[in-house]
């Protein structure tokens, strides 16, 4: 919520001075695929990405996997240079890869009709919503446990218990 408010801060001092400047969210919770939260979340940092991360390197490697893991290396080295950061980049760009997979298996097989399907979009945005709210593990533990918590977490997320520390 501080993020948000904070964007709402800029726009708001900005047009107080006559200039207009981008939305910076877009009802991210809303978003029905990692792809869609990408666009809708942090909007102005993502389009950067897009332009002087990813498009570059996807044209020199041809390597769509490569890029995505890439743009979000220096998206978490943006937030900050922690174990952590990078942790939360790499968990956000294997989703990513899931979802673009798994939109070439829907549009292999024509399976696209199942967008339309009500009861469908709804589990898309909510296991959206669960996915990116596991992604908070590695922002919160960043001070406080560092890494291994945040797995820690993940994992109990999907009821593993990990023991509480990697030697034990």
């Amino acid at each position: 919520m501080d993020f948000s408010a904070y964007t709402d801060i800029a726009i708001g001092l900005s047009r107080l001075c006559g200039t207009r400047i981008m939305e910076n969210l877009n009802l991210p919770v809303t978003a029905s695929n990692s792809g869609d939260f990408r666009k809708r979340w942090h909007k102005t940092l993502a389009g950067w990405c897009q332009s002087y991360v990813y498009m570059p390197i996807l044209g020199l490697t041809r390597n769509p996997y490569l890029a995505v893991y890439s743009t979000f290396t220096v998206m978490a080295m943006w937030h900050a240079g922690a174990l952590n950061w990078l942790g939360w980049g790499w968990y956000h760009a294997t989703g990513l890869i899931v979802f673009l997979s798994w939109s070439r298996i829907k549009r292999k097989r024509r399976w696209q009709r199942l967008d339309r399907i009500f009861p469908y979009r709804v589990a898309t945005v909510l296991l959206t919503f669960v996915f990116v709210t596991g992604s908070y593990s590695f922002t919160l533990t960043h001070q406080h446990g560092g890494i291994y918590a945040a797995l820690r977490i993940l994992a109990k997320l999907c009821f593993v218990d990990l023991p509480v520390s990697p030697g034990s």
